[in-house]
């Protein structure tokens, strides 16, 4: 019959030696270490899309109002000068 404990005695009531726990083995720690890392990466993505995306609409949005607001300021300005000239010579 094989040992399988590899030449070591078993510890206490039947676990395994020192250094061939499989919760505490370097493959699990890498693994777990790359999903975490996964997941703050994935985080760190999510956030920095929605405050691009957050800092765009707002931009465009002044953009937009600033544009409409000067186009129809000078519409209403150069229609109402027009409209005082003409009223103006119409009465002088």
């Amino acid at each position: 019959m094989q040992n399988a404990y590899f030449g070591r005695d078993p510890v206490g009531k039947g676990q395994a030696p020192v250094g061939l726990s499989a919760v505490l083995g370097p493959g699990v720690a890498a693994v777990e270490g790359a999903v975490a890392g996964a997941g703050v990466t994935s985080a760190f993505l999510a956030a920095g899309l929605a405050a691009g995306l957050a800092a765009g609409l707002a931009a465009g949005l002044a953009a937009g109002l600033a544009a409409g607001l000067a186009a129809g300021l000078a519409a209403g300005l150069a229609a109402g000068l027009a409209a005082g000239l003409a009223a103006g010579l119409a009465a002088g």
